[in-house]
């Protein structure tokens, strides 16, 4: 790996756009590609809430540290180095189990951060890293990859991730998006409730707040979990639902440098009559405060994939 200049890397994030948007954010990351492929300094990406990854060089060696955000510590953390993403070791079906990870470092009762350290001469011009870690301090942003190019999944059914660190050649992106919802607690399909039977593309849940006049809860977010089956697709993120005397607000933390273009949100008092289409969801996000009501989150979230030139 050839000497870099240091240089902040800011990462774009959407929580909801417009196709136009789309294309300007397309547009927007083959630049912020042609920046990094010339000069990539200072490389992050998030572990959702519990954390995130953090590349740099000082012209000998290059750090790949681990960093806990506010209320969580690092416990373990695991690393993987190669020249091509065929080079990963991965399994059957392009899974990629932790246990199968070079680099580990385990931190007992855990601490804020931790470094690996990597002479640069040892490495090619162009690397792509694949980082996982657990994090304590509960809720569901505790164990995960951080990256923006996604890979297969994991021994845990999760997709991992991974990305690119470098003089990297520029690759053509590829844009793929995926029907997504949010997991009730408990699960309640939105199948079994209208009586219709489950496929790839009729599938979902809702969510039924009993008495809930203020409050705040987090669910998971799935993609192309068709058939309501989480086997078939993966964990795209989170959703926080906040409750507010009668107002009730959703917010979106995609990972694997995940985005949405559109943002579908139904806050209704009882279950529509005849299920709506997404598009079609009522999106008021108000109640009549007495903290009865349904919720269903629904995305059509995206993700750029690296496809390499030949």
């Amino acid at each position: 790996m050839k000497k870099l200049i240091l240089l902040s890397f800011v990462v774009l994030a959407f929580t909801s756009c417009s196709k136009e948007m789309e294309d300007e954010f397309i547009d927007q990351s083959s630049k912020v590609l042609d920046l990094v492929a010339s000069n990539p300094g200072i490389v992050e990406h998030s572990f959702g809430g519990a954390g995130y990854v953090k590349v740099s060089n000082d012209g000998t060696n290059f750090y790949v540290e681990f960093i806990a955000n506010s209320g969580h510590k690092l416990l373990n953390s695991r690393l993987d180095i190669v020249s091509q993403p065929s080079d990963f070791a991965t399994n059957g079906g392009n899974n990629l189990p932790p246990g199968q990870m070079g680099n580990v470092h385990h931190t007992g009762g855990g601490v804020s951060s931790y470094t690996y350290e990597f002479l640069m001469s040892d490495y090619a011009d162009c690397v792509y890293i694949a980082p996982w870690a657990i994090f304590s301090g509960g809720g569901n942003d505790t164990r995960h990859y951080a990256g923006d190019i996604l890979g297969g999944k994991d021994d845990k059914n999760n997709a991992w991730s991974y990305f690119k660190y470098g003089e990297c050649s520029i690759d053509d992106e590829v844009v793929a998006c995926n029907s997504t919802y949010m997991l009730s607690a408990p699960a309640t399909t939105l199948n079994t409730f209208y009586r219709e039977k489950p496929s790839t593309s009729n599938w979902g849940w809702y969510q039924y707040y009993n008495n809930a006049p203020t409050s705040s809860q987090t669910f998971d977010v799935w993609t192309g979990a068709g058939g309501n089956d989480t086997s078939k697709g993966f964990r795209a993120g989170t959703v926080t639902i906040a409750v507010n005397e009668g107002v009730v607000t959703a917010t979106p933390n995609w990972i694997h440098g995940g985005f949405s273009n559109e943002i579908h949100l139904n806050v209704s008092e009882t279950m529509p009559a005849k299920r709506p289409a997404p598009g079609k969801f009522v999106n008021s996000g108000d109640t009549n405060k007495d903290g009865k009501f349904v919720v269903i989150f629904h995305s059509r979230t995206c993700w750029i994939n690296l496809v390499p030139r030949s």
